[in-house]
């Protein structure tokens, strides 16, 4: 009867105990934000106004381990904290991309002159979430988050995320802004 005893508690502190690998941030997805700290970003809208973002922190996850009971929890993520340039810590974009074994989520918040918009995608594929975007004579591989207005009040609803460029724009339905990045 020992001898069960000690197999089924070796057994339990094997099974509970080992720790599982839990991988880093996959870094072919930094291509949707592919920000660097001190990134400037330039947006101007249909009126010529301007707007001026610098990129002041970035968190990538790296490889870590979990217990193995934890294991179908294992998140990475990177994110970003892109504040004005003029006004620091008043408009600001808050970028994250989450990766839960296959499920992606890109969530974006911005807060710019007053107008504020929370949107978000999460996906098992993010390659069918790709769509052909032509802005400025550019073709763009983008993923558009969007909420429908009629049943949210964000004011910012719609930002258009493109492969290798991050946000290239955001709409204001309030103001009826169209904030586009200037190339580079």
């Amino acid at each position: 009867m020992k001898n069960k005893i000690s197999i089924f508690l070796i057994s339990l502190i094997i099974i509970s105990g080992c720790d599982y690998p839990c991988p880093g941030f996959d870094k072919e997805l930094l291509n949707w934000m592919p920000y660097n700290l001190n990134d400037e970003l330039v947006y101007i809208n249909q009126y010529n106004d301007t707007l001026k973002f610098i990129v002041d922190a970035k968190e990538v996850s790296p490889p870590y381990e979990t217990s193995r009971k934890n294991r179908d929890y294992c998140e990475s993520h990177v994110s970003f904290n892109i504040r004005e340039v003029l006004q620091p810590y008043i408009n600001v974009i808050f970028s994250n991309i989450y990766q839960l074994e296959d499920n992606i989520t890109i969530a974006t918040e911005i807060d710019v002159e007053n107008s504020s918009g929370y949107c978000y995608i999460e996906t098992n594929n993010l390659d069918n979430d790709i769509k052909e975007l032509t802005i400025n004579n550019v073709e763009y591989k983008t993923i558009i988050l969007e909420k429908d207005t009629l049943k949210y009040d964000d004011k910012i609803w719609k930002i258009i995320i493109a492969k290798n460029y991050g946000i290239i724009q955001f709409h204001d339905r309030e103001t009826g802004n169209i904030w586009t990045l200037q190339e580079k």
